[in-house]
């Protein structure tokens, strides 16, 4: 959820058959006016004035219904990337299942639980729009698939890992698989604490927009940390034919 798609949908909202009818009738007019050669003062001022009709209906409803419109449009893109999440983790929940680890299927369950919180919160996502703050949700989204990221990447691993026999290489997939485990937990812990915390934000008091500030300042130290983390994982080489040669000792 972006601010610009917001803002993008918002100044849509108001382009439907109401508003569009009159600009198309005008328009029509002047196309069989110009087509049969007929010049009329009289048609033309008709045609501008229906096409002047669809611009002030335009500005009329944005203007209007500028924050009604918004909040529509948030709970929409909201209850999208709901539906769209759990199918998400519903695949990933069947997935898991065939690792036989507990800890994945349990970090999974508790993200879900952290995101169910999150999401049905009524207040949360007005109050943080209220004050500016829809790019802390998006940071949390963020947050949020990277730790499913890893959960598949791990249980990627752990299928490569399955059909190798030399014991040092799967030995060093299993290991890559255990940090990506560990920053799942990591990020649960973060995410509770963020969400906690905007939970308990008085967003009337006046000091609330300081309180944001210092959410919006963690998380993306938190979100600093995932992507430096990530980029480790990625150096140390495992699922790289060269770096199964040189653990096997091979030039």
């Amino acid at each position: 959820m972006k601010e610009k798609d917001i803002k993008r949908a918002v100044l849509l909202e108001p382009v439907d058959w109401m508003t569009m009818s009159p600009l198309c009738l005008g328009g029509t007019y002047i196309l069989l006016s110009w087509m049969i050669g007929f010049n009329s003062i009289i048609v033309g001022l008709i045609a501008w004035v229906l096409m002047g009709v669809s611009v002030a209906l335009y500005f009329q409803r944005l203007i209007t219904g500028g924050e009604a419109t918004r909040k529509r449009i948030l709970a929409k893109i909201k209850k999208i990337e709901i539906t769209r999440k759990n199918t998400e983790l519903n695949e990933l929940r069947e997935k898991l299942h065939t690792d036989g680890d507990s800890r994945t299927q349990e970090y999974l369950k508790q993200l879900r639980e952290i995101r169910t919180l999150f999401d049905q919160d009524p207040d949360l996502t007005d109050n943080l729009d209220s004050l500016g703050g829809i790019d802390i949700m998006a940071d949390i989204d963020k947050l949020f698939d990277s730790s499913v990221g890893h959960l598949n990447q791990q249980l990627n691993i752990w299928r490569t890992a399955r059909s190798i026999s030399n014991r040092k290489i799967k030995q060093s997939y299993l290991n890559k698989r255990d940090l990506l485990i560990c920053e799942v937990e990591k990020s649960i812990m973060h995410l509770g604490d963020i969400i906690g915390g905007l939970q308990g934000i008085s967003f009337s008091s006046n000091d609330a927009g300081n309180q944001l500030s210092n959410i919006r300042m963690d998380i993306s130290s938190k979100l600093d940390t995932a992507q430096r983390v990530q980029h480790e994982l990625d150096n140390l080489g495992v699922g790289n034919d060269a770096f199964a040669k040189e653990l096997l000792g091979e030039t």
